[in-house]
């Protein structure tokens, strides 16, 4: 995974918090999105390792987000 982004993901009940880092830990960005914009998100984003808190959402979108390619 040394060569892949880290999605980080801070799940909420309709607005998400997004933060993408590149291998060597720069952040590419950091913004807000729509429930249905992270959807549109994990699925048009290059496979990348995805991290998000444990909480009663977080099966779904680790599901979601491996369904896309991504590695939680």
């Amino acid at each position: 995974m040394e060569k892949d982004n880290i999605i980080a993901i801070d799940l909420a009940k309709s607005v998400f918090q997004v933060c993408k880092v590149s291998p060597r830990g720069k952040i590419i960005y950091n913004r807000e999105v729509s429930r249905k914009r992270l959807k549109e998100l994990l699925v048009k984003e290059t496979k990348s390792l995805v991290a998000m808190e444990a909480c009663a959402t977080a099966h779904y979108w680790a599901r979601y987000a491996e369904r896309a390619g991504h590695q939680c």
